[in-house]
């Protein structure tokens, strides 16, 4: 657990740069569209477009590589070189029967949208193909180091360069050097960049390659390596749905259209920083947990199992916490009067079921692994669908407000019933008898956080506010001790002088 604690740790650094990036992104897009939310709408939308199909055409082949690349030794056996082969197959073939269909459907597809938004929609229709590819070719290399346990080389690609290269974009178009057309061709082209980054990374790592050896494995073989790959596609697909459908109905059925989804997404960009070292920290302890499962070490993996779920929830906590108390400063930063001020409420609500997700560990993670994880499946399925049920119903009515409750509820549901699944099944849960000092923790630290005056100048009510949260629930969280990892660790510090 030591590996896995300092590689999530050093993970969810490189994430946090990252996330300052990105939110420098959000801040000057605000800005610079301030006028014209629709271009900055369009955007988002077929950003979120193409992330949903990207995962559709890689067919699974994300988790197989992940999983099963550990299963075969780097050295004397082709199979590992196969699959590699194959899996880059998968999205070149998928892609190629998803144009099909989507070339024919032009016009259907654009009339899902307000008449005012078509024409974006039809003018860049076709740059959507070239970034999938370049999306699911820089997912399927981000999975196989993440198998090598290279997860901060993999999530540097993604945290910190791609949203480096749009910050650029983004500035050179904000100095007027070239038009809207070019920026949109350039946001999408940088996407190739981290591929072929991250594709020079596994060469250089060892036992990547490819082998057209196909006969290396049996029929049986490829049956089973489908049978994975197809359901683990099926439940990822219910996860991409909950969460993207949310701003991609709020696009179709929001009677402001594509205007609206700005203001949202930056929404659910905020809460999204709240789990980056849960991200972290389930990336760092898969491959772990995965060898244990694989080795059918029952001890180790209900070890990590519990202590993973301790140091999420404590992290869960802070940054609520943070974020929560931060929240008039952000929204006080972006453009007035453009109806931002709704941010405050969304992500509040939007925190709650990120706040029961990650409290409930590595549920998902578990399920994926074990022979249980067509359960996965079937209980997204029936949230997919009680999702869009409810998007369908509240956003015509309430607008965003109506996705923040509908992806929440989904969220609660969907981990509440995983927590039910595993106790009945293999007597597991993610909470120890320390879980609840956890929550004492956070709300003693919630009434002095929350009991500062605000100060005029926002920076130093952000430094305030921050430093008080952290110096409260880190020495609540040293005298009560929840979890031996963060002892150990804050024992390391102190011993050491330095992180890592």
């Amino acid at each position: 657990m030591g590996i896995v604690f300092r590689q999530s740790i050093k993970t969810t650094i490189v994430t946090f740069v990252g996330a300052l990036l990105g939110a420098l992104t959000i801040f000057f897009s605000t800005y610079i569209f301030k006028d014209d939310l629709q271009k900055l709408g369009f955007t988002r939308t077929f950003i979120n477009i193409a992330a949903i199909v990207q995962f559709v055409i890689l067919g699974g082949v994300g988790p197989l590589i992940q999983t099963y690349t550990q299963r075969y030794p780097e050295k004397g056996d082709l199979r590992r070189k196969t699959l590699i082969t194959v899996c880059s197959m998968v999205p070149l073939l998928a892609l190629f029967l998803f144009y099909i269909p989507y070339h024919f459907l032009k016009t259907e597809i654009t009339h899902f949208y307000q008449q005012e938004d078509q024409p974006y929609i039809t003018r860049y229709y076709y740059l959507m193909v070239p970034l999938v590819l370049a999306w699911a070719f820089m997912t399927l290399y981000e999975s196989y180091l993440v198998a090598m346990h290279k997860v901060a080389a993999a999530s540097l690609m993604r945290e910190v360069i791609l949203r480096l290269l749009n910050l650029i974009v983004l500035f050179l178009f904000y100095l007027k050097l070239f038009s809207f057309d070019t920026f949109v061709l350039l946001s999408i082209g940088i996407y190739f960049i981290p591929s072929l980054i991250l594709l020079v990374v596994s060469v250089r790592t060892k036992g990547f390659g490819y082998s057209f050896q196909f006969n290396s494995f049996t029929k049986a073989d490829y049956k089973e390596l489908a049978h994975f790959a197809w359901y683990h596609l099926l439940m990822g697909v219910p996860f991409f749905v909950m969460g993207f459908s949310d701003s991609l109905m709020l696009a179709m059925l929001d009677k402001s259209g594509m205007a609206s989804v700005p203001i949202y997404t930056n929404a659910v960009f905020i809460t999204t920083i709240m789990t980056i070292p849960y991200r972290a920290m389930s990336v760092a302890a898969f491959p772990t947990l995965n060898q244990a499962y694989i080795e059918n070490d029952s001890a180790k993996v209900n070890d990590l199992f519990h202590r993973s779920g301790i140091n999420i929830l404590i992290v869960a906590v802070a940054m609520f916490l943070i974020i929560g108390g931060n929240l008039p400063n952000a929204v006080a930063i972006l453009p007035a009067g453009k109806g931002y001020e709704a941010i405050t409420p969304l992500v509040l609500i939007l925190m709650i079921g990120r706040l029961i997700d990650m409290g409930t560990g590595l549920n998902n993670e578990l399920i994926s692994i074990s022979k249980l994880y067509k359960f996965n499946f079937r209980i997204s399925v029936l949230l997919v669908v009680l999702m869009l049920s409810l998007n369908w119903l509240w956003i015509p009515k309430y607008s965003f407000y109506g996705a923040a409750w509908a992806s929440t509820i989904a969220l609660a549901i969907f981990n509440i019933a995983k927590v039910i699944f595993l106790w009945v099944k293999m007597k597991l849960h993610p909470f120890t008898n320390r879980s609840w000092l956890v929550l004492l923790a956070g709300a003693v630290t919630a009434i002095a956080a929350f009991g500062i005056p605000h100060f005029r100048n926002i920076w130093a009510d952000i430094f305030v506010r921050t430093t008080v949260v952290i110096i409260i629930y880190t020495a609540l969280l040293i005298y009560f001790k929840p979890s031996p990892d963060l002892s150990n660790y804050l024992g390391s510090i102190r011993k050491n002088k330095r992180l890592f």
